[in-house]
């Protein structure tokens, strides 16, 4: 099953913190969780491809894979709207999507 219970907060103008718990039914151990995301801006939408550390980036589908249930999203525009959804993955596969989740960065100085 897809991980649960997602939930985007602001920390800044430039970050928000995805948290999630694990699904349900792993069908074995949990390795690590991709994460999809995108940012919108001005009526249209727009793919971030970031280089984050201690953790795997597909560049063509705009995923980044992850260890633990949290990760900070930092370098991220100031008042943008952002939209995430994760599965979870094991040696055997990946998990369906999860429900999507949006937020919004916080305002910046002008």
């Amino acid at each position: 099953s897809a991980p649960r219970f997602l939930k985007i907060s602001s920390i800044s103008n430039t970050s928000l913190l995805l948290t999630w718990e694990p699904p349900d039914k792993s069908n074995g151990i949990i390795t690590h969780y991709q994460v999809y995301y995108s940012g919108k801006a001005y009526g249209s939408s727009y793919y971030f491809y970031y280089t984050i550390y201690n953790c795997k980036h597909d560049y063509y589908s705009n995923t980044i894979t992850i260890n633990g249930t949290s990760f900070d999203f930092s370098n991220l525009y100031s008042s943008w709207n952002y939209n995430f959804h994760i599965r979870a993955g094991n040696n055997i596969g990946l998990s369906p999507y999860s429900s999507s989740v949006n937020g919004r960065t916080l305002a910046g100085a002008p």
